[in-house]
């Protein structure tokens, strides 16, 4: 997980419900998992909100340049 604060959504601050792989789509999951690339979202920050991650474009973006950026700095550690 990116964060050491599992029970607080990165986005808004309320209460985590779900955990969002920031690498995703055929078989991209297992990366996420493998590297921890993983972040703490509220219900509607994950897919409950025209702006959650899920349901807008530039979100679902931004979550994937964070999660290519984790994996990479991991590389590097």
């Amino acid at each position: 997980m990116i964060t050491k604060y599992e029970e607080i959504c990165v986005l808004c601050g309320r209460p985590a419900q779900h955990r969002h792989h920031l690498i995703n789509g055929n078989g991209k999951r297992e990366i996420s998992d493998r590297w921890d690339a993983i972040i703490p979202l509220c219900s509607d920050c994950h897919n409950m909100s025209k702006n959650s991650v899920h349901l807008n474009s530039k979100m679902e973006a931004m979550s994937h340049i964070i999660g290519q950026l984790w994996i990479e700095r991991q590389m590097l550690i």
